[in-house]
């Protein structure tokens, strides 16, 4: 007999490499950057510009440094974020991207951690493996037309 899959989550067909399984904190569900480089997948319907936000939080580390991501589309840099930490709001980026950096189709977005520490130095995330590290809460990604 057979040992029952595990259901995936439906946002996996955007969610490729450096993430790690979904996390809860409080009443909302994200994921963890575990890569120096975690990979979206982003459908893209026509070359224009647009604005994108990307919702996301430095782990608490004890005495960490600044955490900055950079972010990268389609391997073209479009902004350098050094994330706040507040335990009462999630931080918001906002990025402007030019019509001629967007490629039509499905692209690829990078977010490229500082630093990432293993979770057995924070008091969080319990369904996850002490040893897997990672640098930053990702709460989630929006891309609107300008």
């Amino acid at each position: 007999m057979r040992a029952p899959r595990r259901p995936r989550p439906n946002d996996s067909v955007f969610f490729k490499e450096g993430w790690s399984d979904l996390v809860r904190g409080g009443n909302v569900v994200a994921r963890l950057g575990t890569g120096v480089r975690s990979t979206i997948w982003l459908p893209l319907p026509e070359r224009r510009p647009y604005r994108l936000v990307i919702r996301m939080d430095p782990l608490p580390f004890e005495e960490a440094p600044p955490q900055r991501v950079r972010v990268f589309l389609d391997r073209h840099t479009i902004g350098v974020f050094t994330l706040d930490w507040d335990p009462e709001r999630v931080g918001a980026y906002t990025v402007d991207i030019p019509a001629g950096l967007v490629p039509a189709g499905r692209t690829r977005l990078e977010l490229m951690s500082d630093h990432v520490r293993p979770l057995d130095k924070i008091d969080a995330f319990p369904e996850l493996p002490r040893s897997l590290a990672a640098g930053f809460r990702l709460w989630y990604v929006r891309l609107t037309p300008l």
